[in-house]
């Protein structure tokens, strides 16, 4: 399993556009059936779960698990 940390990320930028930026260009990066763990802070990025759904789905993803607690942890696998 491959594992990103965005916990630390200084982006300039809206937390939105580098999140989907960054799972764009994720998305070459790894084969299909692909799992994922990114870990989120969940203060930078304060979405409910239908968002992220919806930001996996735009970019490829499927969504395997979701935890929120200080941080955010998704398990994501490539479509």
């Amino acid at each position: 399993m491959i594992i990103e940390d965005y916990r630390r990320i200084t982006c300039g930028g809206d937390p939105f556009n580098y999140l989907i930026g960054s799972l764009k260009g994720l998305y070459f990066d790894i084969y299909t059936n692909d799992e994922v763990k990114l870990i989120l802070d969940s203060n930078r990025f304060n979405y409910d779960i239908e968002k992220f759904i919806k930001i996996l789905d735009y970019t490829g993803f499927n969504l395997i698990e979701y935890k929120k607690n200080e941080d955010i942890e998704l398990r994501i696998r490539k479509i």
